[in-house]
Order: structure tokens, then sequence, then C-alpha cells
């Protein structure tokens, strides 16, 4: 089965934070907490710019948003893991075939959420759904254990854009059209 084809575009640190608005120093720190993609580096080396090609930038992007607004490390890192059920179901079920945010492929013409209850559920809210017209919401799961939660009724529900998360990281680069 042949690899999903990534940007080749690497992200400075800095250039993330401006394009979310997010404080660089906090980035440092989240970082520093081993709260990092696959693939970096604890410690990039004196002199060095830690580089996140658009994937890894995505998943990064994802804690420091819900950061900004709040939420802990460990959770924000949970839900940000959690997210890539958004790519699964983009992909593996073909709503949304080029959304693949953790691989890099950053464009939508959709809508994506990932609802998080009571800091337990999860789901996917989507309106790329061809058979559901509007936003469908996916049943909930357990974050930990990702097993259906068919009895969850979560009293407090906050909801993540991960689109719109994407589009603020592409910021002002050309379109990936792989």
């Amino acid at each position: 089965m042949a690899k999903r084809k990534t940007s080749d575009a690497s992200i400075k640190l800095k250039t993330l934070c401006e394009r979310l608005s997010v404080d660089y120093d906090e980035a440092r720190y989240t970082l520093a907490r081993g709260v990092r993609p696959k693939g970096i580096k604890a410690i990039p080396g004196r002199g060095n710019h830690r580089l996140f090609d658009r994937g890894q930038a995505f998943q990064l992007a994802v804690v420091l948003k819900l950061k900004a607004v709040g939420i802990t490390t460990p959770l924000a890192s949970q839900i940000a893991t959690w997210s890539r059920a958004i790519q699964g179901t983009a992909c593996n079920l073909g709503w949304d075939h080029r959304f693949a945010p953790f691989a890099g492929q950053l464009t939508t013409e959709h809508r994506w959420f990932v609802e998080v209850g009571d800091a337990r559920y999860a789901r996917v809210v989507t309106d790329a759904n061809p058979s559901h017209p509007g936003l469908f919401e996916m049943p909930w799961a357990d974050m930990k254990t990702r097993k259906a939660a068919p009895t969850a009724c979560p009293v407090v529900i906050l909801r993540v854009d991960i689109a719109q998360i994407a589009q603020e990281l592409v910021g002002s680069e050309p379109a990936n059209d792989t």
C-alpha cells in the first residue's frame, strides 16, 4: 500500500505560533514538557530551530489552541491524539479524502469538529457525510479506551473546530494539492 504523500514544507515554531496567534514561550514550554509530535527531538540542539512538517505542526497546533483557552496540557494532548479520528473518518469513509491533517493535507471545504464531553468522551461532528444534510454527529466514544459509549450523556461539551485550526495553520502558504 502506498504511503500517503505529505508536503515537504517545513514550519518553524515561531511561524506556527504567529499563524495560530498563540504564545511562543507557551509553545516552547509545551514542547519542553514532552508534548511533541512524533519525530520532533526534545532539544533541537544549540543554534538550531525546530522544524515541523505540516502534519507535526497540525498536531502541535491543536494542543496549543486548546491550551490558549485554558485546557490543561495533558487533556489538550489527549484531545489532539483523539482528533486523529477525523482523518480516519474523512479518508476511510471517503467523505473528504483530501483532508488528512495529521499527514499534512490541511485543505477542506467541509466543517470538521471534535466534541469533547465531560473531559471523558469524544466524537466527530461534520457536514461531510453525503447521506446526511447539515452537521452529522458520530456516536460518543470513551477517549481513553476508544470504545463506543452509547449511554454517554455529557453535561459539558467542548467543540474544537479542526478545519479552522488547519486553515489558520496554512496561513498564506500556497495550496497543497497533493
